[in-house]
Formats: C-alpha cells, structure tokens, sequence
C-alpha cells in the first residue's frame, strides 16, 4: 500500500522508486488573470459574456489579452468560444 495525502502527486518512476509533491493551485490556474477568489473583482455587468470567456481561456492558457486582440480582430464571442475549445 502506497500512503498518500490529499495534495499529493505521486509519481512512480520505472526503477519502482516513489516520488512525491503537492499539487499547488497558484502554480495550475495562478496565471494571475483570474482566480475564483476575486472574480467579484473582474466581472463585468457590461460584457459578462466576454469576461467569463477571458475567465475560461485563462484556465486554459490564453491570456486575457490574447482574447481581447481576437475580438478587436473581428471574432465572434461564439468564434473565441470555439477557438478556446478546439485549438
């Protein structure tokens, strides 16, 4: 039986040596654009729609600032939507 702990990340090598570390939030969805903390902070009442796409394309890599360059480019929200998705 292999201990583990809520957090923890195990990783068994292939000479059957263990090895652990923590999950660490900041570091998975910490980009520093959104976190769930203050989204209070960032909503908008204007363009909510774009600003949970911002909220979502950040948890997937894509800064805010990429979305907003795609949407002065002439993308649809709907067409951001897809490209957070499908890329």
């Amino acid at each position: 039986m292999i201990p583990i702990h809520s957090g923890d990340i195990l990783n068994i090598l292939p000479d059957g040596n263990i090895v652990y570390s923590k999950f660490d939030y900041k570091e998975t969805y910490g980009y520093g654009f959104r976190n769930w903390w203050d989204f209070g902070t960032y909503y908008s009442s204007t363009n909510s729609y774009m600003d949970d796409l911002k909220t979502v394309a950040a948890h997937m890599g894509v800064s805010p600032d990429d979305i907003d360059e795609l949407a002065e480019n002439g993308f649809s929200p709907e067409e951001i939507e897809d490209y957070i998705y499908c890329m």
